[in-house]
């Protein structure tokens, strides 16, 4: 005869139920954790990928440097290779513009590293250079001057990558081109904000597609470039207007401080700087007949070459 078993007591149904909701809860709990740890491994893959992209670097220098300048530059730019990371790093002579050698510096640089092929060979021809850097002493320091339009169109044409331009130059502030004698801003003037805007300048017709963000920094080989102070200020204003307006990218302040704009640039550590307001630009000029800034005079004025 089947006997039905008598119901479960009110207090043990409610400690089953209990049970079940805490287990349901536990598990909740878990799968959230679970989740959270997910997507925290999934944001910090991301982040360490975008941290593996490197940086690009362009170093702008002359064949031949003064001492001590020049065993200044061999440390920095050592200093540079072995302590600033994963880096696609180029060097390029000026005023030649011509590439010495385009090296891919790993996270870690250790002595494996230094030993491949595609290392050791671009790390000679630095050196080389480095070397060959050094002229007779006494002998007048050959005048080089920067051409930031021709850099611009450098760097465009041999970037790896799209991270932004970090580039140092090294010469003479003044530009000079033997092509166009007119552009020069030696020995007192500086160019209108017009030259930037204009297809008939050099410095308007030498932009490149160059990714927003870059930095730049140039060192002058003489503490004492230019005529006056003036005329300092006044060519590194000029030089801001395009690099902020035309590449919307940032320029140091001008230096004659080997060991601090490269420190700068190892660490990343650049000041940045606000927007420099365009003067109005004028149609007329550029051309042979240029309107420039004479910088020798307190009031800035027009006067013809």
């Amino acid at each position: 005869m089947h006997r039905s078993h008598p119901s479960q007591p009110n207090h043990i149904r409610s400690r089953a139920a209990a049970w079940t909701s805490a287990t349901s809860a536990r598990a909740a709990k878990a799968f959230r954790i679970t989740l959270a740890m997910l997507l925290l491994s999934v944001a910090s893959g991301t982040a360490g990928r975008a941290e593996d992209a490197g940086r690009e670097v362009f170093i702008f220098a002359p064949a031949e440097l003064p001492e001590p300048m020049r065993q200044q530059f061999m440390l920095q730019f050592q200093n540079l290779v072995q302590n600033s990371g994963k880096l696609s790093l180029h060097l390029i002579e000026i005023p030649s513009h011509r590439v010495i050698a385009s090296l891919s510096v790993p996270a870690r640089l250790t002595s494996d590293a230094k030993r491949r092929p595609e290392f050791r060979l671009g790390w000679q021809q630095i050196r080389k250079f480095l070397h060959q850097a050094e002229i007779d002493a006494g002998a007048e320091t050959p005048t080089v001057s920067i051409d930031l339009p021709m850099a611009f169109g450098k760097i465009a044409a041999i970037r790896q990558t799209e991270a932004a331009p970090e580039v140092l130059m090294i010469g003479d502030p003044l530009y000079s081109n033997p092509r166009e004698p007119w552009f020069a801003m030696s020995p007192h003037y500086i160019f209108s904000d017009s030259a930037w805007f204009l297809d008939r300048s050099p410095f308007s017709r030498s932009l490149a597609p160059i990714p927003p963000g870059s930095e730049f920094i140039i060192v002058s080989i003489d503490p004492n470039w230019g005529l006056d102070s003036t005329h300092q200020s006044g060519t590194e204003r000029f030089y801001r207007v395009g690099v902020q307006q035309r590449l919307k990218g940032n320029l140091q302040p001008i230096t004659s401080d080997f060991a601090t704009a490269f420190r700068s640039l190892r660490l990343r550590q650049y000041q940045q700087l606000p927007q420099v307001e365009i003067k109005s630009i004028s149609p007329n000029a550029i051309g042979r007949d240029d309107r420039i800034w004479r910088t020798t005079v307190a009031t800035v004025t027009f006067e013809p070459e």
